[in-house]
């Protein structure tokens, strides 16, 4: 059996564990692109109930992430009005959602990769 000096297994630690960090960003960056949903491009105002027309949304019904939407589409301030009812921009990423999708791909990696070994 050999001996694997202490360097050696640490710096494959640091290896593995800099592959996962990077791999469960971009994981976590692409998951952004599962936009629901799809179909908003104008903004639907009536808060009476009705319900909007194909292609409208209201304010928060357009979210993206998965499997927990760090975006969604908010009244701002600041949001020009074309940009109402779908994420934009000017929608900044809710922390507690962004912090579980970063763990959720974490965790994931890190099984696939403890499960090959």
């Amino acid at each position: 059996m050999k001996h694997i000096s202490a360097s050696l297994l640490s710096r494959r630690y640091f290896i593995f564990g800099f592959l996962n960090a990077v791999l469960t960003l971009g994981l976590t960056v692409l998951s952004f692109w599962y936009v629901q949903p799809l179909d908003c491009y104008r903004f639907c105002g009536p808060l009476d109930g009705t319900p909007c027309p194909a292609g409208a949304c209201r304010f928060g019904e357009q979210k993206a992430g998965w499997p927990f939407p760090a975006f969604v589409d908010a009244p701002s301030g600041g949001s020009p009005t074309g940009g109402w009812g779908m994420i934009g921009p000017e929608d900044i990423p809710i922390p507690g959602p962004l912090i579980l999708d970063v763990l959720f791909y974490g965790l994931l990696l890190w099984f696939a990769l403890y499960i090959r070994r």
